[in-house]
């Protein structure tokens, strides 16, 4: 078989057979929420329009309370793991401030 595919002989393809893992591994890791602005803008807005009037209708216990709630009554665990909610609940207490 002197004229089959040989990638595994060639630099160039074995370059990119490494590489190509590396960057999509790079592209993922830098999408990341870093801060607890991120957290709350990537995950909640799976769901919701963001900034959401009504949570800035509540005081700032009252959207901590919503996190918990989106969570054990609208399936929102599945997107929000107990650390994330922690920090996205300290967010809106803390620092979220409405335009």
């Amino acid at each position: 078989m002197e004229n089959g595919f040989r990638c595994y002989r060639d630099r160039r393809c074995v370059l990119v057979l490494i590489l190509l893992p590396v960057m999509l591994f790079g592209w993922w890791w830098g999408h990341l929420p870093r801060t607890p602005k991120e957290y709350f803008q990537v995950r909640c807005a799976n769901c919701h329009d963001l900034p959401s009037k009504d949570l800035c209708k509540r005081s700032r216990e009252e959207r901590a309370g919503i996190v918990h709630a989106m969570r054990t009554l609208h399936g929102a665990a599945e997107v929000i793991d107990e650390e994330e909610a922690l920090i996205i609940t300290t967010y809106l207490k803390e620092s979220f401030t409405c335009p």
